[in-house]
């Protein structure tokens, strides 16, 4: 992101609730957020939203539509964001001249893979409890290595958007929320998150 900011300058401020891009629109740019976060979502059956994941600061969205030529999602932020738009006629030009950009955006797909992986056996195989727990541990690794803190950071999303995401139901996820306060895993201000024991929360999520 660093060399491309210097060859790119199409920073911009987005309101919360905006569209980076909607399902079907043509590819054109890889958007990295500088600030704020992103939801990931498509429409199924009657036109009801089902949520892909969400994307935070020093990641990126728009890589999938590499593929098509067409991005295969809605993406729309969570909150009011900074993003850089990255046309990738230019990072396709520059990737062949910097081999060190074009290793980053390797990594950047295979992560991308990675995480929607994970996120399908998750759901085949994880109880509702393993799945918030995967869910809240995943946000602190991500952050964590984007130099934040791993234990104290903000859901940007609904309790609503989490359920959809993780395949469960708003009162579930409530519950759960409440559940894991009383076993003091973590402690819950409005939007804030505290994870009181993160080794406790992996025996949750089934990780040892």
């Amino acid at each position: 992101m660093d060399i491309v900011g210097t060859l790119v300058n199409r920073h911009k401020f987005v309101k919360r609730g905006d569209f980076l891009y909607h399902e079907g629109d043509k590819f054109r740019s890889i958007i990295a957020v500088i600030q704020g976060s992103v939801k990931l979502s498509i429409k199924s059956g009657h036109a009801e939203e089902q949520i892909l994941g969400f994307q935070f600061v020093g990641e990126t969205v728009g890589l999938s539509g590499m593929h098509s030529g067409y991005y295969l999602s809605d993406a729309q932020t969570l909150e009011n964001s900074h993003i850089c738009e990255m046309p990738f006629d230019l990072l396709d030009k520059y990737a062949n001249l910097m081999p060190q950009l074009q290793r980053e955006i390797v990594r950047l797909l295979s992560e991308e893979l990675a995480c929607s992986q994970y996120h399908s056996r998750s759901l085949g195989k994880k109880t509702a409890e393993e799945r918030l727990a995967s869910f809240l541990l995943n946000l602190s690794s991500r952050y964590s290595r984007r130099g934040y803190s791993p234990k104290c950071f903000i859901l940007a999303m609904t309790r609503n958007d989490i359920a959809n995401y993780l395949g469960l139901t708003k009162e579930t996820i409530s519950r759960l929320f409440n559940r894991f306060q009383e076993q003091n895993l973590l402690l819950t201000q409005k939007k804030h998150v505290i994870i009181n024991n993160i080794s406790l929360l992996n025996r949750v999520a089934g990780i040892h």
